[in-house]
């Protein structure tokens, strides 16, 4: 997360996401422009896809965006979406967690003690011999750890949709056109 990140969630809370998307900063910029580039290969590929499955071509490898298309319960727009959502939440979000641990393990020396100090309890010393079964599930501070490195860096920390038409949410009316905004460190 950059600080042009921090600032746009805070105004989001404030102001129209898809006005804030506009201020001219370069990392908003990128953003976006990679966001229309990423759309554009994904409507086209999902159009490919739709054209072989109406001319019944054999399409044995199923991936999903074919059995999406073949469920036939999306529309294209809302495909567009479910695919740029995959390919956000998918990327490398392993690895991405994995840095963000490392990274406050790294700030956190007392945390490194107390991990170390617990794993060392339920498990032993001779991890290569031990079975990662019951003893393993008891680390409850490595849980909590892990838990909160998630929360504050999620790998997908804002996912933005925009209702195509009106509709509710938990007894709230959203309108036609309203920017929902999904934050995973809010929810969370």
């Amino acid at each position: 997360p950059t600080r042009v990140f921090s600032w746009v969630g805070l105004l989001s809370r404030y102001f129209d996401m898809r006005v804030l998307m506009k201020v001219p900063l370069k990392k908003l910029i990128e953003i976006s422009n990679s966001a229309d580039y990423l759309r554009g290969i994904t409507g086209g590929v999902i159009r490919q896809r739709k054209e072989k499955l109406v001319a019944g071509e054999d399409l044995s490898k199923k991936d999903i965006v074919t059995v999406a298309l073949a469920s036939g319960v999306f529309e294209e727009h809302h495909l567009i979406d479910h695919v740029m959502t995959f390919l956000t939440a998918g990327h490398e979000s392993t690895a991405t967690a994995f840095e963000w641990t490392m990274y406050e393990l790294g700030r956190r020396p007392e945390m490194q003690q107390r991990l170390r100090a617990e794993v060392h309890n339920a498990l032993g010393t001779d991890l290569a011999a031990t079975e990662y079964g019951p003893r393993g599930q008891n680390l409850p501070y490595l849980n909590a750890f892990c838990n909160e490195v998630l929360r504050c860096s999620p790998f997908s920390p804002i996912i933005i949709k925009v209702a195509k038409q009106d509709t509710s949410m938990i007894g709230h009316r959203i309108p036609k056109g309203t920017v929902v905004i999904y934050s995973a460190e809010v929810t969370n």
